[in-house]
């Protein structure tokens, strides 16, 4: 009878792998929720700012609007990130190795300009 409880309690380890991912599980879908929740917002920005172009604006409200537009553009990347970051923890993706080549990163500039 001891032996058989025994055999039915799950070990300190197991119980802590468990928890272990629950976690992971539970963080997973916190990020997927979350960055569902700033795109679309984000997404309702992009349209005002079309359709305030469409009314006509002038050359400076014109800068505005390209600033707006272009950090829209950069949080996306970012939401994308994440979203990607959390897929790969979750065995969902499968990072691939690839080829960096110097030049491109000689040419490229970080950070970004605003």
């Amino acid at each position: 009878m001891i032996e058989r409880r025994r055999a039915t309690r799950t070990s300190p380890p197991k119980q802590a792998l468990r928890a272990a991912e629950e976690a992971n599980r539970a963080k997973s879908a916190f990020l997927s929720t979350m960055t569902h929740e700033l795109r679309t917002p984000l997404n309702g920005v992009l349209g005002a700012v079309r359709l305030i172009r469409d009314e006509g604006l002038t050359d400076a409200q014109n800068e505005f609007a390209d600033t707006i537009e272009r950090s829209r553009e950069r949080l996306l990347g970012v939401i994308d990130n994440v979203l990607d970051y959390s897929r790969v923890e979750a065995g969902r993706i499968e990072v691939a190795r690839a080829t960096l080549y110097g030049g491109t990163l000689q040419r490229s500039r970080w950070p970004p300009a605003a």
